[in-house]
């Protein structure tokens, strides 16, 4: 048996092809987001960050839904487990961990 090509859509479950730039797409916005989670968890248990909650297990359904949307005319209003759907739809990293930093100066319980 052959080795398919690289160029060479993957058949998904309903029949239709997924090219391998959008595969790829989507694997590396699930990979980034699940850098960013360990990396702010991290940063929670050493006091660094107010609060943590962890989007792990939900990586897969954020990239495939920000890979069905088309960010110039779709909206979304993301819940805290949507890392991956907000960083598919054109969040920066960066904005990200400045947004999780930040929430330290603005959190009620920890001023005094």
């Amino acid at each position: 048996m052959a080795a398919p090509t690289t160029d060479a859509p993957i058949p998904a479950p309903d029949g239709s092809d997924l090219p391998h730039d959008l595969l790829r797409s989507m694997w590396e916005t699930m990979l980034l987001a699940r850098s960013l989670d360990e990396r702010m968890w991290l940063l929670n248990r050493a006091g660094q960050a107010p609060f943590a909650v962890s989007c792990q297990g939900h990586e897969g359904a954020g990239a495939g839904m920000a890979a069905a949307l088309d960010p110039s005319q779709d909206w979304l209003v993301p819940y805290y487990r949507h890392l991956a759907l907000v960083l598919g739809m054109g969040i920066t990293p960066t904005a990200v961990m400045l947004r999780a930093l930040i929430a330290i100066c603005r959190a009620p319980c920890l001023k005094r």
